[in-house]
């Protein structure tokens, strides 16, 4: 009897949270699609890549000054500002200075060669 209770109040929970969804699939989204959410985006290298919603995504295309620093205008070691998942392979990173970096999971470009740095 206490295994069909506790199967009715998951149920329950389930059921007033919208429908929530327990999956801890990679590879569905847990960030809203179009919801920009406050990001720290590391550059000290280059903007290479994001770590963001449980998933690596690449800059497409990768950006830096040609010296393995971040382009001109960028903060440095991070820069601080909003990931914005576009669809399920896309994101967009956007700083208060206007800077701006696409990231999919899987680049048009290729994905970049992540180097360690100093």
């Amino acid at each position: 009897m206490r295994g069909a209770s506790a199967a009715l109040v998951l149920l329950f929970v389930v059921a007033c949270c919208g429908g929530a969804t327990l999956s801890t699939d990679p590879s569905v989204p847990s960030q809203s699609i179009g919801q920009a959410v406050p990001f720290r985006l590391l550059t000290h290298c280059g903007v290479r890549y994001a770590d963001f919603d449980g998933r690596r995504f690449y800059a497409d295309p990768p950006l830096d000054d040609g010296n393995g620093n971040p382009p001109v205008g960028w903060a440095n070691p991070y820069d601080n500002g909003t990931m914005k998942l576009i669809d399920n392979d896309m994101a967009v990173f956007t700083d208060q200075a206007g800077n701006r970096a696409a990231f999919a999971t899987h680049p048009d470009s290729g994905i970049p060669t992540i180097q360690v740095c100093s």
